[in-house]
């Protein structure tokens, strides 16, 4: 991955890596091969652990991370610990367009439902995105029988969003789901984005 080479990349110019993501996460576990100048932080309570002085400091992240969490503990790095943190967003350009489009379509339905595997990173984060929109209409799914009928009560615009991974057969299962629980009168308006061989879908679904 290229967020390994720009680990390496910072290591020699001499900086200490702040690294910002779940150190329990396989991209985290092999990053921290790849210096041995490297503190990983995943909340305030890590940022405040770490030493006074570690000289050059950069931040870079894990690339299915939110950006709200990314921005925020740099920012608490700067406040509390490093002033002159440089900051480098390493998400993966398709997790950052999929994360946007889920932001600005959560501000126009009144529910959401999230596609995908409950451990997936990617698609956890595409739910608590959601969530900060629609905190009680949000709903992170990895099969449409989990779907409940009181969900989609005076619903008038649902929208649909899957992680990069989740099967198609999945979604479809989930959009036919929803038509039968609507007695077919739904419209589905999808639109489908592709970045480097990634694709995902979203869906507006409108009753008639």
């Amino acid at each position: 991955k290229w967020v390994y080479r720009k680990i390496e990349s910072f290591d020699k110019e001499g900086y200490h890596i702040i690294l910002i993501g779940n150190p329990e996460h396989a991209e985290i576990i092999a990053s921290r091969s790849y210096s041995d100048k490297i503190s990983v932080v995943y909340s305030e309570e890590d940022i405040d652990r770490l030493p006074e002085d570690l000289g050059k400091t950069v931040a870079i992240c894990q690339t299915t991370i939110t950006r709200e969490k990314f921005d925020r503990l740099v920012n608490y790095v700067r406040k509390t610990r490093y002033p002159g943190l440089i900051a480098v967003d390493t998400r993966c350009k398709p997790v950052k367009n999929q994360q946007e489009a889920v932001e600005e379509l959560a501000q126009s339905v009144d529910a959401m439902i999230v596609i995908g595997g409950l451990n997936s990173s990617n698609t956890t984060n595409l739910a608590r995105i959601a969530s900060a929109f629609l905190k009680n209409t949000t709903y992170h799914i990895d099969s449409p029988d989990i779907i409940q009928p009181g969900w989609l009560e005076s619903i008038k615009k649902l929208g649909l969003a899957a992680g990069t991974s989740t099967p198609k057969s999945q979604i479809e299962d989930v959009k036919q789901r929803i038509a039968e629980m609507y007695d077919g009168k739904v419209i589905f308006r999808e639109g489908v984005f592709k970045d480097q061989g990634h694709d995902w879908q979203m869906a507006e679904v409108s009753p008639l």
